[in-house]
């Protein structure tokens, strides 16, 4: 498991080691964003139940969170499971890489399981990559994710182009200020235009203050709210599970049968 207090990627440049610490982003150094009451309910209020006819395969079904997260699979799944994910945790990237499409292919599909990703901020080169996560909403997200977690090292090698105008935007926490620079430095419509992405679309993602105001809020409820301590990290229906990748994750998520329960 990656400790959000613990170091940062070896690739992030010192200068922002120095700046901005990563528990910095996750304590109260922070500033207080006021984010709607509604931010902290659970994940399954944002359910929207129709009279359509259930699908065969839940894996085109996404929704947005009032938390400004995303879900994919069945709302009324009996198992809600979220994960707490950073961009810059190789752990993070090894569950999405390796593990998150037999998840889903074994989960989700088939209408048990209703999985959500939260982001966790630990960094500024995180805050920027999970802005980007969420350009074109939730028919993108989930595409999106995958994408940056697989190209994680190419984001995250790149601080050592920031100007020192740019470095003293994100001293000031002029958080969008700094992210549309940064993007634009470290040469990110590069990367980001293989999700057909462009440069006017990503920047105004990075300048939504609504946005990052859900990140820093979803980050700032994960330790008090539910004893988060590092990425990845599950909730099984509002329960931290203990579990940090899909081996320990499976035998969790089995839904209790009339057998089972000895009835």
């Amino acid at each position: 498991m990656q400790m959000v207090e613990g170091k940062r990627n070896g690739s992030l440049h010192m200068k922002l080691l120095n700046i901005l610490k990563i528990a910095a982003i996750y304590s109260a150094a922070i500033p207080v964003i006021a984010a709607p009451a509604s931010a902290f309910e659970p994940a399954s209020a944002a359910a929207v139940t129709t009279d359509t006819p259930a699908p065969a395969n839940w894996l085109g079904q996404y929704a947005e969170t009032p938390l400004g997260s995303f879900t994919i699979g069945n709302p009324d799944a009996p198992v809600k499971l979220v994960e707490y994910a950073s961009y810059t945790c190789s752990h993070c990237v090894n569950f999405e890489v390796e593990e998150a499409q037999i998840l889903k292919e074994e989960q989700v599909a088939g209408g048990k399981v209703n999985f959500e990703i939260r982001s966790l901020v630990r960094d500024p080169i995180d805050l920027i990559m999970a802005s980007l996560a969420r350009c074109g909403g939730k028919d993108r997200f989930f595409a999106n994710h995958h994408f940056l977690m697989l190209n994680s090292q190419s984001f995250t090698s790149r601080a050592n182009l920031l100007s020192e105008a740019t470095i003293a935007r994100l001293q000031a926490q002029d958080w969008t200020g700094f992210m549309v620079a940064a993007y634009s430095e470290m040469e990110y419509g590069n990367l980001v235009q293989q999700i057909a992405l462009d440069d006017a679309s990503a920047k105004a993602c990075l300048a939504d203050k609504n946005v990052v105001a859900n990140l820093f809020a979803v980050t700032d409820a994960a330790q008090p709210k539910y004893n988060i301590m590092g990425t990845p990290s599950f909730l099984i229906n509002e329960k931290l599970s203990g579990a940090h990748n899909y081996q320990t994750l499976k035998p969790l998520l089995a839904v209790p049968t009339p057998e089972s329960k000895g009835l």
